[in-house]
């Protein structure tokens, strides 16, 4: 409160046991008299009139004794000294007794109460200045005097001095607090006042002003006697002006450790100190207190790097946070703690990166770098943390890194090592002055100047780092297209392609999120590796990635993928389409990297005719599926002629579905008695038939081979074949005998069995009901196929595994001269049998064919694209014409071809060279 009306008691105090009561004089103050009378004006209405007492003071205010001061400030020096001594209540010099700590702080607050602040705080500075004085003294001679003191030992000797003079501080404040709050609090005082504008009228900045508070004054004046004013005045400059709070923050936590007993330092602080040695060179002068004991901090840290103990981690946590308080670390200790670090991290990484692995390396920096991370953590101060880290990164990562690299990065790739990959690349990050934790601090400076500067900082770091960063990812890029170019240039294992890329795929993508945490520029190098090396062999990949969809689609992958009988069906189902479901999503991503997208298409679309035309679907909802990605991947038009073949499929079932009951009406109608008419349904009762309708545009391109129908077969063709024109007038349908297949039913000697064959061998297995034995020529004549065809067709039945025909003289090899007949041994257990086609030579020829057709698409689209482009300028240069082809087409090309489309196009008259420059066009309307 203020200090009108305060009751000062002083019990001991120097002017006796009476205190003195302030009293505020207030004249004007006026109080209606108790029973008394007086005089005054009416009030208002004519109430009665308002009487008025007036006090007046008779007596001054009480004064305290001459010279109480100095009897009180004999009683605060003799406090003090106990303080610094550790020593009982009574003096042993002068024999006084210590008054009590209420009987201390009542006098201080006397002697500031009666505007004797400024004397007191002057005697307390000029007392604390001579304590402190005689500690660093004999702090110092401790070390001049004895024989062997290594810094260490004398870096304890600091440490318990320093500990002890906070704690005497600390309690000297105390009693003090008074005056400290005073001053603190902005100098109440007049001659307070007066004093901080004489600092301020002499220019002197706010880091060299006198401090305020006792604990400021008692830290300066350490400071002043341990490094001497020069150093001072040195080391204050780079020093911010909160190192006050910090100095304050730091001897609290020294009281702390002093309280709790920590004993656990791992040099004994008595080490050698009662020891006399000479020494030379060394004198009072030259001595740097503050020095030595960095070095005994030094030497603490080294014999922890070499893997000793840690047990001196509180004692050097203590002796970074007194250099911090008393402002030589950054001036003193932090340079020679970098340097030393910088040295050892040089000489270890020279060493270390010869006789290690790539892999061993890099694990032995990432545990470096915690390492000292921990110990910035622990034991030093928060702004070397992230200077200690760039030095380590520079002398231990930067130097070696693309060794690491070149050696490690492609083996560990391989063995798909994600740790090793992840911390090569956050070595990289902690490269350059970065982070490492892939964003940048935040900026807390106050002023905008200094803001500007530390961004700068740490964007010049971010950009550093980036080098490094880059090098791993060139490191990916490299290693990605190296092992990709061997997946895709190895022709003897094209069947297994596929799935050693979806592997690779796989790896690279792990890599990138887990490794690489995703960042934009590995998304990108991946990308673009698998780009690279899945169009080097031309319409080859599109081709093969196209029948492992196939493969996955087809019923036999399903059947394959089946298990016992005993198994549970409903589960199998679910593993199946999980399993397909996910191949299928590696071919996407696979696909997706494909500039020919037209090849695979037209792949693709050959193998679903034939899945959708032969039943080999494993589930038409997976096919739908998987077109309808593609439709999402790219775009409609890719896809309307897939979805045509469904809508075929699909019109063909409802036509069936009206030709049979068509045909069953018309059976109803017929006499039984008419021969004639039970002679043309006889073979119709006999054979279920099942046609599919295809739109020519949708379906691919099938060469027609000829085929002599037996008459059955013909009968029941020609009898659809009428129905359906009756029902599309104007349309034309063209038979493609080499996709169908048939089911006869065969009587063996072991009974009958059912086989399912195709168009062409059903055609021969039905000359054999007029027939005993044939000859391979005999058979070409009577079925009019082709010769080759016919020989692969007798080889299916007759040296297949599903031996239907024997065959005389026995070989594979089909002559014309060999004879043929029903093989009436035949046996098999299952009462249907599927008679294998000779997968031969044809497939070539059909990859060959599908393409050409390609190849034709494509020159048909540069063609369009070539008049589109022209038509728009009317004349441009060949160069122009050419790029601008390149920018629009959406597959893979070279300039030859766009060359030659250009020729045909002017041997076409569509476009004409310009007579005075043949290297341009002009477009002809």
């Amino acid at each position: 409160g203020d200090e009108a009306g305060r009751v000062v008691r002083a019990f001991g105090a120097p002017f006796g046991p009476v205190g003195f009561r302030r009293r505020a004089t207030r004249p004007e103050a006026a109080m209606a008299p108790l029973g008394g009378l007086g005089t005054g004006s009416r009030g208002p209405n004519g109430a009665a009139p308002v009487r008025r007492l007036t006090i007046k003071l008779t007596k001054a205010p009480p004064r305290p004794p001459d010279g109480f001061e100095e009897e009180a400030w004999t009683s605060l020096s003799a406090a003090i000294d106990a303080i610094h001594d550790k020593t009982s209540s009574v003096r042993s010099e002068h024999k006084t007794p210590v008054p009590s700590y209420e009987t201390l702080y009542r006098s201080v607050e006397d002697v500031c109460v009666h505007k004797k602040a400024p004397w007191l705080f002057d005697k307390l500075r000029e007392k604390l200045k001579t304590r402190v004085g005689a500690r660093v003294r004999e702090l110092k001679s401790s070390y001049e005097n004895s024989v062997g003191m290594d810094p260490v030992a004398f870096l304890c000797a600091f440490d318990t001095a320093w500990r002890d003079h906070c704690d005497a501080v600390d309690t000297t404040r105390r009693v003090f607090l008074y005056l400290d709050r005073m001053r603190v609090a902005g100098g109440v005082n007049d001659e307070f006042r007066a004093r901080a504008a004489n600092q301020t009228r002499s220019g002197n900045d706010a880091l060299f002003a006198e401090p305020r508070s006792i604990w400021d004054v008692g830290v300066r004046l350490f400071r002043d006697a341990l490094v001497g004013d020069e150093e001072t005045t040195e080391t204050t400059a780079n020093d911010s002006p909160s190192k006050a709070r910090l100095a304050r923050a730091a001897a609290a936590a020294a009281r702390a450790e002093s309280n709790s007993g920590t004993g656990g330092d791992s040099v004994s602080r008595g080490q050698s100190v009662s020891q006399k040695t000479a020494h030379s060179g060394v004198g009072t002068k030259s001595f740097d207190a503050a020095r030595l004991a960095s070095q005994g901090a030094l030497l603490l840290i080294a014999k922890e790097r070499s893997g000793e103990s840690k047990d001196s981690r509180g004692l050097l946590r203590r002796a970074t946070r007194a250099f911090a308080a008393l402002g030589v670390y950054a001036a003193t200790f932090e340079p020679m703690f970098l340097e030393q670090t910088a040295v050892f991290y040089a000489r270890e990484g020279d060493d270390l990166s010869v006789a290690l692995t790539p892999f061993e390396y890099g694990a032995h920096c990432e545990t470096r770098l915690r390492e000292e991370l921990n110990l910035c953590d622990d034991a030093l101060d928060a702004s070397t943390k992230k200077t200690c880290a760039r030095v380590v990164a520079k002398h231990l990562v930067e130097k070696h890194l693309q060794r690491m690299l070149d050696e490690g990065f492609t083996k560990a790739f391989k063995e798909n090592r994600v740790g090793d990959i992840a911390r090569f690349f956050q070595l990289a990050k902690r490269c350059g002055g970065g982070s490492g934790g892939g964003g940048l601090e935040t900026i807390t400076k106050t002023t905008k100047d200094q803001r500007e500067a530390l961004a700068s900082t740490l964007t010049d770091a971010s950009n550093s780092s980036t080098k490094f960063v880059d090098a791993v990812r060139r490191a990916f890029g490299v290693s990605l297209r190296s092992l990709g170019t061997e997946i895709v240039k190895d022709e003897q294992r094209e069947k297994d392609m596929v799935m050693r890329l979806l592997t690779l795929k796989s790896l690279a993508d792990d890599a990138v999120h887990r490794a690489f945490e995703s960042g934009e520029t590995f998304v990108a190098t991946n990308r673009e590796a698998f780009e690279h090396f899945v169009n080097q062999r031309g319409n080859k990949p599109p081709e093969l990635i196209a029948k492992f969809v196939d493969s996955k689609l087809r019923a036999s992958s399903a059947k394959a993928a089946g298990t016992s009988e005993n198994d549970s069906s409903s589960f199998v189902a679910i593993d199946h389409d999980a399993e397909t479901e996910k191949a299928l999503d590696g071919a996407l991503s696979l696909f997706r990297h494909v500039q020919g997208k037209d090849a695979f298409e037209a792949f693709y679309k050959r193998d679903l005719a034939k899945r959708l035309l032969l039943g080999k679907s494993a589930s038409v909802d997976a096919e739908k599926s998987f077109i309808g990605k593609l439709k999402a991947e790219c775009g409609a038009q890719f896809t309307a002629k897939l979805e045509g073949m469904f809508k075929d499929v699909d019109a063909s079932r409802d036509l069936m579905r009206a030709y049979n009951e068509s045909l069953l009406g018309s059976k109803t109608k017929q006499n039984d008695d008419d021969e004639d008419a039970q002679g043309k349904t006889a073979p119709l009762k006999e054979i279920e038939t099942y046609v599919n309708v295809l739109t020519a545009g949708s379906w691919p391109t099938y060469t027609a081979l000829t085929l002599r129908l037996p008459l059955p077969l013909e009968r029941a063709r020609d009898a659809y074949a009428s129905f359906y024109l009756g029902k599309h007038s104007g349309r034309k349908l063209a038979w493609l005998d080499s996709l169908g297949h048939c089911v006869l039913r065969a009587r063996f000697d072991k009974g009958e069995k059912e086989l399912c064959t195709s168009t062409f061998q059903a055609a021969v297995l039905l000359l054999f009901n007029d027939f005993e034995s044939l000859t391979a020529k005999a058979v070409v004549e009577k079925t009019g196929m082709d010769d080759g065809e016919c020989r692969r067709t007798l080889q299916s039945l007759a040296c297949g595994k599903t031996r239907v025909l024997t065959k005389t003289p026995k070989g594979r090899e089909i002559l014309d001269d060999d004879v043929f007949t029903v093989n009436g041994s035949f046996t098999e257990k299952l009462f249907r049998v599927k008679v294998n086609s000779i997968q031969m030579k044809e497939t070539e020829k059909e990859t060959d064919e599908t393409n050409e057709r390609v190849f034709q698409d494509r020159q048909y689209q540069i063609d369009a694209c070539l008049v589109r482009i022209m038509k728009t300028r009317r004349a441009t240069t060949h160069a122009s014409l050419v790029a601008e082809t390149f920018a629009q087409i959406s597959f893979p090309a070279k300039p030859v071809d766009v060359k030659k489309r250009i020729e045909s196009l002017i041997e076409r008259e569509y476009l004409e060279r310009d007579r005075n420059d043949p290297q341009t066009y002009n477009y002809l309307a």
